[in-house]
């Protein structure tokens, strides 16, 4: 797999849909790792879409682990994890290109310092297992579903080759200008991807459409069910841009 065919698999899906639903436009909604193929889409494809939604958007993979890097090495030190911060040194600088297990590293650390959650006093969140059992429970999903989306897909996806290719993916360089709304949703406590190089683009981008950066007070990378309410709304509100494309007609 590489990136290309990514986005070359989201431009036939888009065309299923306009064509099954007979849509000349459609809106598109992105998380995480799907909001880089989500901009290219964007780019390549505007008169396709009414206007798109990247919840904790990245926009450059390699500035991204710089900034989780320095987050976790802090952390590291916070926690007084020699271990972690030993790792974390010896590992080198991003872009991580080497390999697999190069890039594994910071995800480790990533992952049991629950960059994916947040909780405190006041927020409690459910957690990853509780969302995998909600996709259990529900029936538009199979216990192979569950596997092929945390296993399976992954190692399919995170190949050497794909992780080398993984720095030259920054939507900052290559999607300079936009020509639909775009709105950004970030978790307020997010630190596994970081805002404020979606902030720096949204501030830089060229557009004569519509802008927006939303934060969800309770969430981190994975949002908090609380937040689900304020992400439904502002996906509701975007069927304004059907009205407004009607009226320029």
């Amino acid at each position: 797999m590489n990136f290309e065919q990514f986005v070359s698999d989201a431009v036939e899906l888009t065309d299923f849909l306009r064509k099954t639903f007979k849509q000349e436009r459609i809106f598109l909604a992105a998380h995480s790792f799907g909001t880089l193929i989500g901009m290219y889409l964007v780019k390549k494809h505007p008169e396709k879409f009414h206007s798109y939604v990247g919840l904790s958007q990245i926009i450059s993979w390699a500035e991204n682990d710089r900034a989780g890097l320095a987050w976790a090495k802090d952390e590291a030190k916070r926690r007084g994890d020699y271990k972690a911060l030993n790792e974390l040194e010896e590992v080198g600088e991003p872009p991580f290109t080497e390999g697999y297990k190069q890039w594994g590293v910071l995800r480790k650390w990533q992952m049991k310092y629950s960059t994916m959650v947040y909780n405190d006093d006041k927020i409690k969140h459910p957690g990853l297992a509780k969302v995998t059992l909600d996709m259990l429970t529900s029936r538009d999903y199979r216990l192979a579903d569950v596997f092929h989306t945390f296993y399976s897909g992954f190692k399919l996806i995170y190949s050497d080759e794909f992780i080398r290719q993984i720095p030259k993916i920054n939507v900052q360089m290559d999607v300079p200008e936009v020509k639909i709304p775009i709105s950004f949703i970030y978790g307020r406590k997010d630190v596994h991807v970081h805002a404020y190089l979606a902030q720096d683009y949204l501030d830089t981008v060229k557009t004569s459409q519509e802008k927006n950066f939303i934060w969800a007070e309770k969430s981190a990378h994975l949002f908090h069910p609380d937040d689900a309410e304020l992400i439904e709304q502002h996906l509701i509100k975007e069927l304004k841009h059907i009205k407004q494309e009607v009226m320029n007609l």
